[in-house]
């Protein structure tokens, strides 16, 4: 199962300022950089840092976004091929991160001015999230379920739940579902199905989202 991998960032005042500052220090250093200018209707930067010393992930770079409506610069770490998976695990991409980053933060810092610090979402704070009502539906349906094979009385439940519209995607319920005691496979083919139910509640136009409004008004008190 893939791991979710963190959303990674510098704050700075003036992005474009120091993106084209690291470019700099990094064309001294381990990198062929290439620069973007990007749309010209936006005025973004992006910068691509190829990392030219020997790494155990193929073609290993990074890509620093600066966005004139933030203040702060993006972080993609990026690789044709990664060592020993096909997807890199949380922590192999946050430790590519450091490792391509960190000596170019600290020679940027040792320049004086504002410190810049980057940033990495911890992996707990990226497990998918249920509301309360979803969740103890789901909760219910775990509690009850014969993981190994489930019971019809199992099906309904998990259609409970379904019900709910929880906010997941196929692969959050995956995670939820492998983390609670499934297997992969069972989880990928339970998500599947999640996947078919979300797509068969969906209304096809405005005018069955309407009459859909006005049947739950009619029995709504």
């Amino acid at each position: 199962m893939r791991d979710h991998l963190p959303p990674i960032h510098i704050v700075a005042a003036d992005p474009h300022s120091v993106v084209e500052k690291l470019a700099k220090i990094a064309e001294f250093g381990a990198f062929n950089v290439v620069h973007d200018r990007g749309s010209p209707t936006t005025g973004d930067i992006t910068v691509s840092l190829r990392f030219t010393r020997p790494s155990p992930h193929r073609d290993l770079g990074v890509h620093l976004v600066a966005r004139v409506d933030e203040r702060r610069i993006g972080v993609e770490i990026r690789a044709t091929e990664w060592a020993r998976d096909s997807f890199p695990s949380y922590e192999t991409y946050s430790a590519a991160a450091n490792e391509l980053l960190g000596p170019l933060l600290t020679a940027y810092n040792k320049g004086g001015g504002r410190r810049l610090r980057m940033t990495i979402v911890p992996k707990e704070k990226l497990e998918p999230k249920l509301p309360p009502w979803s969740g103890k539906l789901f909760r219910h349906f775990i509690d009850h379920a014969n993981i190994h094979n489930l019971h019809p009385n199992d099906w309904r439940r998990f259609y409970e739940f379904v019900r709910a519209r929880p906010a997941l995607s196929e692969d959050d319920l995956t995670f939820l579902l492998v983390k609670e005691g499934f297997s992969e496979r069972a989880a990928s083919e339970i998500s599947n199905v999640y996947s078919h139910l979300r797509e068969f509640m969906r209304p096809r136009n405005a005018a069955e989202l309407f009459e859909r409004y006005a049947l739950r008004k009619a029995f709504v008190p």
